[in-house]
């Protein structure tokens, strides 16, 4: 397995700003995991293994959904909302991360996925809860992302041997 190196991000207490009304045509959907409905839109077939863990009750909260925006009867940008998993040991029981930010190509630079995050924020909002956010090292754009909607860099993971371990940064202690 090649090497990987993971940049993360947190957010507390994020500002729940109102969605403006525009009249754009826009909607927000949202997915969440059912018996005959196991992988979220535009995730690949390795999400079955959240759903598994959602189904028996390994998340310790129930947030686990994917959020869409439509525009005219297609999804232009989607994210998904996973709790703690066990391979993020700084992650707390209700804290959420936020996964798999997608935008079509001819809608990037439009602010669609800092509108659906901050979606996302209000619908799952707790005052307890944390939200991570982790991207590839090469990811500019979802970095940039991170920086314009609050999240503050915390550090940074590698993967070797199917492990993640921290390799620079703040996140000190283990949950």
């Amino acid at each position: 397995m090649t090497e990987k190196t993971v940049f993360v991000y947190r957010l507390e207490q994020p500002s729940l700003e109102q969605d403006r009304v525009t009249g754009d045509g826009l909607q927000f959907r949202i997915w969440r995991p059912g018996i005959v409905s196991y992988i979220p839109p535009n995730s690949p077939v390795s999400y079955l293994f959240l759903w598994i863990m959602h189904v028996l009750k390994i998340f310790k909260n129930r947030d686990y959904a994917a959020y869409s925006i439509i525009e005219k009867g297609r999804s232009v940008c989607s994210l998904v909302s996973v709790p703690a998993l066990y391979k993020w040991p700084f992650m707390s029981p209700d804290d959420l991360q936020i996964k798999n930010v997608f935008t079509h190509k001819e809608y990037r630079g439009k602010g669609y996925a800092s509108r659906l995050i901050q979606h996302t924020l209000r619908q799952t909002s707790n005052p307890d809860r944390v939200y991570w956010y982790m991207t590839d090292e090469g990811n500019i754009p979802s970095q940039k992302l991170c920086g314009k909607m609050g999240f503050e860099y915390m550090g940074k993971y590698r993967r070797k041997r199917n492990k993640y371990l921290l390799y620079e940064g703040e996140i000190v202690q283990d949950k």
